[in-house]
């Protein structure tokens, strides 16, 4: 399970990644400062407890670094799921719906440098859009399980079963008894339940 520690050094991590990766879309507006666009995202975050629901469940069920120091030590040919990867994910996901939130309410009209958009600006918005939609490429990966199927198995099983896959599979709880889930396809379910705000 992540601490608290590994959780504020992740959620640091993400903000960098995803204030980054759209770098020229908020360009367009004043982004430092005491009532800059991060200052009133993270305002927004602290009110509405924003996101601390679904990012507490996943670090709860992910493997801290010690942890997966000791199992790859317990068996060095061990796979497991990049836990880091998939919270990192989902807190970039949830940082673009508070976006976009504080968008809809008309919350971000006097941060705005430019009027009109301009070209680069506008392609990272689009991507903004869609990887808080959940309309990434990975959320259509096909799969053995329906969505559904994988996200009601995925709360009801144990989380020593997640955090502890053995021989290449993880055993998960679904309605009609354990069943054993190749490692690979559920990490491929796993990502796509987050891009989709399922997890």
């Amino acid at each position: 399970m992540f601490t608290k520690k590994d959780q504020i050094e992740l959620n640091h991590m993400a903000a960098q990644e995803w204030q980054n990766r759209y770098r020229e879309y908020f360009s367009i507006f004043r982004t430092q400062g005491e009532d800059g666009l991060f200052a009133r995202l993270a305002a927004f975050y602290a009110q509405e407890n924003w996101a601390s629901a679904e990012l507490d469940a996943l670090a709860a069920k992910s493997l801290s670094e010690a942890e997966v120091m000791r199992e790859i030590r317990m068996n060095p040919d061990v796979q497991l799921p990049d836990y880091d990867k998939a919270y990192i994910r989902l807190f970039m996901k949830l940082s673009s719906q508070a976006l976009l939130k504080l968008e809809e309410r008309g919350a971000l009209e006097d941060l705005l440098l430019f009027e009109e958009l301009p070209e680069r600006a506008e392609a990272q918005y689009m991507a903004l859009r869609a990887e808080a939609e959940g309309t990434k490429k990975a959320a259509a990966a096909s799969s053995a399980v329906t969505l559904d199927e994988f996200v009601r198995a995925y709360r009801r099983t144990p989380t020593d079963w997640v955090r502890k896959p053995a021989g290449g599979k993880v055993k998960m709880q679904f309605e009609d008894g354990p069943r054993d889930i190749p490692l690979a396809q559920f990490n491929a379910d796993f990502d796509r339940a987050c891009a989709l705000g399922r997890i």
